[in-house]
């Protein structure tokens, strides 16, 4: 079952988004080609695609019927995205617990604290 839906969406893909699409007009070449055997009996499949494809686009009695052959008209494949945004939810917090104590602390009571060695960060290096 896997492999069968993995098929189809592949499938799916090359005809909608590359030009595969076009192998899908090879009954109406098949069916142009038997035209122009019918007029002419002589021609072969080989001058056929040499008529058709290597000669550029004649402007002929059957031109439309030309245009319809595969690969002779350019088509470009529609590709069409549909985006969805699941926008999630804001949610306000209150900044300021009020159950929270302020606690301060003296930096100049701290053992840890020298005032000499901090006034000497501010000083221009020195060279030995």
């Amino acid at each position: 079952m896997k492999k069968t839906i993995a098929i189809l969406f592949v499938s799916l893909y090359l005809f909608s988004a590359t030009q595969l699409s076009e192998l899908l007009k090879i009954p109406i070449l098949v069916e142009h080609y038997l035209e122009h055997r019918h007029e002419n009996d002589k021609i072969t499949l080989w001058d056929f695609l040499c008529l058709h494809y290597a000669n550029g686009n004649v402007h002929d009695a059957d031109y439309d019927r030309d245009m319809q052959l595969p690969f002779k008209a350019l088509t470009y494949p529609v590709v069409a995205s549909i985006s969805f945004v699941i926008p999630t939810p804001i949610s306000f917090t209150n900044p300021l617990n009020t159950n929270r104590v302020e606690k301060q602390q003296a930096f100049y009571d701290s053992p840890g604290y020298i005032s000499s060695y901090l006034s000497s960060i501010w000083q221009p290096p020195r060279f030995c």
